[in-house]
């Protein structure tokens, strides 16, 4: 999941329900600067860490 968040730079909206970990959140954070929304499951198993990296990398996010 990673890896195919890293091809959507443009993402405004996104709802995760599966893979849910600090990787994939690092990778957004990385990779979709755009990103307002995202919708996670509470059983995913990331941390603090990964929601940070969330907040630091899309400037323009607004809502989880």
């Amino acid at each position: 999941l990673a890896a195919l968040v890293s091809n959507l730079p443009n993402v405004e909206e996104l709802c995760l329900y599966t893979d849910q970990d600090d990787a994939v959140l690092e990778a957004i954070g990385a990779n979709c600067p755009h990103l307002r929304m995202l919708y996670l499951d509470y059983s995913g198993s990331y941390t603090e860490k990964g929601l940070v990296a969330v907040a630091m990398g899309c400037t323009q996010f607004w809502r989880m």
